[in-house]
C-alpha cells in the first residue's frame, strides 16, 4: 500500500517535494525536519501493521527514537513500541493491537523529540499492511 501513496521522502530535493506534504505535517504538528518519510493517500485506507527494512548498508537508528504518526479526525495516534524480527533490521509495528487495523490517510515516520539525528539515518524500505 506504501507504492499507492504520496510520498515525501527527506532525501528528496526540494523542487520534488510534493504540495500534501505541507497538509501532512500540519496535520500531525509536526516538524518535517524529524521527518524521515511521509505518506499521504487520497483515500482513507484500512492498515494492519508497518513494517520497516533498513537495507544492509544503512544507518540505522535505535529503535527508541523511532516513531510513526498518523491522524484521524484531528486526533493524532502514535504507533507502539515495534516488534523487531531477523537480524534486527526488520521492524513490524502494528498500528492498534485492540482494533488489529487503523482507517488512516497518512502516516509519517520520523526521529523523536522533533529532532533529525546526526549522523542522519537512512530511509528505509516501507511496507504498509492492509487487508
Amino acid at each position: 500500500m506504501a507504492d499507492s501513496a504520496i510520498r515525501y521522502d527527506r532525501g528528496a530535493p526540494a523542487d520534488k517535494v510534493p504540495a500534501e506534504a505541507k497538509a501532512l505535517f500540519l496535520a500531525l504538528k509536526h516538524d518535517k525536519p524529524a521527518a524521515i518519510l511521509g505518506l499521504v493517500w487520497k483515500q482513507p485506507q484500512i492498515v494492519t501493521q508497518v513494517i520497516l527494512q533498513w537495507p544492509d548498508d544503512a544507518q540505522m537508528p535505535k529503535i527508541e527514537e523511532i516513531t510513526i504518526r498518523w491522524s484521524v479526525a484531528g486526533t493524532i495516534h502514535e504507533a507502539a513500541k515495534s516488534g523487531v524480527i531477523g537480524n534486527g533490521r526488520q521492524w513490524v509495528y502494528t498500528l492498534d493491537p485492540s482494533a488489529k487495523e487503523v482507517e488512516l490517510d497518512n502516516l509519517v515516520i520520523a526521529v523523536k523529540g522533533g529532532q533529525a539525528s546526526s549522523p542522519p539515518v537512512s530511509v528505509p524500505v516501507v511496507t504498509v499492511m492492509g487487508r
